[in-house]
């Protein structure tokens, strides 16, 4: 075989008929009986037209498609989890986490294998479940629209850490399916996480419900969470067929101990009184997107994933961590050379709060009520330098050691211009250990009482409750 183009059926079975077929997946093969494909000896290299028997459901829309698994199907039949988009702040679903885990724990290896595909919400997580907790997965990847037999050929000789399904619709001219909807169409078994209203799991869970009977081999569950789906969509799912999936929880009591504060919480006039908020240089937090700067990629999905406190990426969650690693992590996302610095701001505390502003090319405020506040005197001793604000003239006439601290004065952003002058910025080069600070050269701020108890256990410096007039 040189080549073949979207191959067909009429196409395919000439390909099973030619000699070099045995060549090119390099075993001797045998014609399966009961679909239209192909497969050697020992279940590998199974190639066919309309998904395998047994281990996926023979769903119509599908039937045309061909299928190669070099390495075999795992044992048993296809389970998938999928969700609707989990969005930026994935530790807010904590309950799609918790279905995966629960999922996870429970998975028999000899009865079922996971179906995933890149692209889908759930992928990541699934593929680092997997690896976590040692399970089956089958990972699904779309066939190049031209099929050969070097492209064959170098996957034989690629090693993958997951057994891999290549998939192509095999009439011509026809346009590539979904990926959700080619699962959701082609799994056993589908558990729904989060289902939102118009997106496409609903929509290729609706076609699934219309074409199989749920109380077949092939099952619908659906996650129940109000606040994952809302129970609008979930009665009309559960009307349609699909079957309630329940998580329980244990319900530990809490502890009433508020643990011991180990500095006393004050309000902002209070601490003005003794201290002139102007000698300090603030940093503000915000919530964290994705993992956390000195976090690999695994860790952050492990926490999501265990439940573990650290999966917690709110303002919050972002402060205690520098109060408790005494450590401000530098980055390179505003500097224009790339060069990784801590920023800070001249502007005191309730200067933040009046002149604060939602930015809605950055979806996000451009002051935060929480932050820490440092000397002002402690920063230069550590090489703080103010920012040189100014255009691409002024840019070109620094020098490379003053390149890290230049930032455009303004820029034209989707909601008008936007002048960065009033932040007032200072930066430090490369990370900033905070552990030689003094309990008299740094302070803690935040928004409520609430917080301030919780800062307070973490914190050697002292924590500062924002006035109620500043905080409205």
């Amino acid at each position: 075989m040189k080549q073949i183009v979207r191959p067909n059926r009429e196409v395919l079975n000439q390909w099973l008929d030619r000699v070099d077929a045995a060549d090119i997946l390099r075993r001797r093969l045998r014609i399966e009986i009961s679909s239209c494909g192909l497969v050697d000896g020992e279940n590998r290299n199974l190639l066919t037209l309309g998904p395998p028997k047994n281990a996926f459901q023979q769903a119509a829309d599908i039937a045309e498609f061909v299928f190669w698994i070099p390495d075999g199907l795992p044992v048993g039949t296809s389970v998938l989890l999928t969700s609707s988009r989990i969005g930026l702040q994935p530790e807010a679903k904590s309950g799609i986490f918790d279905a995966i885990r629960t999922v996870a724990c429970r998975f028999d290896s000899h009865q079922h294998f996971l179906i995933t595909h890149a692209g889908l919400a759930t992928d990541r997580y699934i593929a680092r479940a997997a690896e976590l907790f040692e399970l089956s997965v089958l990972v699904f990847r779309p066939m190049p629209d031209e099929v050969h037999s070097d492209w064959f050929r170098g996957i034989l000789n690629s090693r993958e850490r997951n057994r891999v399904c290549y998939y192509g619709n095999a009439n011509v001219g026809d346009a590539n399916i979904d990926p959700d909807r080619l699962l959701v169409s082609l799994a056993t078994e589908v558990r729904l996480l989060a289902v939102r209203s118009g997106g496409r799991v609903l929509e290729a869970t609706a076609q699934r419900l219309t074409t199989v009977e749920t109380d077949g081999p092939a099952k619908t569950l659906l996650l129940m969470n109000d606040s994952l789906t809302c129970n609008k969509l979930t009665k009309q799912l559960i009307d349609r067929g699909a079957l309630p999936w329940w998580l329980y929880h244990d319900s530990p009591e809490e502890s009433q101990s508020t643990g011991h504060w180990t500095q006393r919480i004050t309000g902002i006039q209070e601490f003005a009184s003794r201290n002139q908020l102007g000698d300090y240089l603030i940093h503000w937090t915000r919530r964290r997107t994705g993992r956390w700067p000195d976090q690999t990629e695994n860790q952050f999905l492990d926490d999501l994933i265990l439940g573990l406190p650290a999966s917690d990426h709110s303002r919050i969650a972002a402060l205690i961590r520098i109060v408790a690693t005494k450590q401000l992590l530098a980055n390179s996302q505003f500097t224009r050379d790339s060069t990784p610095v801590v920023c800070f701001s001249e502007c005191t505390v309730d200067e933040l709060l009046s002149r604060r502003q939602f930015r809605s090319h950055l979806k996000r405020w451009d002051f935060e009520t929480v932050g820490i506040a440092v000397k002002r005197a402690a920063l230069a001793a550590r090489a703080a330098q103010p920012v040189v604000y100014g255009d691409d003239s002024i840019w070109q006439q620094l020098a490379a050691a003053k390149r890290p601290y230049f930032q455009m004065a303004q820029s034209e952003t989707n909601s008008g211009k936007m002048d960065w002058t009033v932040e007032r910025e200072w930066r430090v080069i490369g990370n900033l250990d905070l552990s030689p600070l003094p309990l008299t050269d740094a302070f803690v701020y935040v928004e409520t009482t609430e917080e301030a108890q919780i800062l307070a256990r973490f914190s050697r410096w002292p924590v500062v409750v924002l006035a109620t007039s500043f905080a409205n």
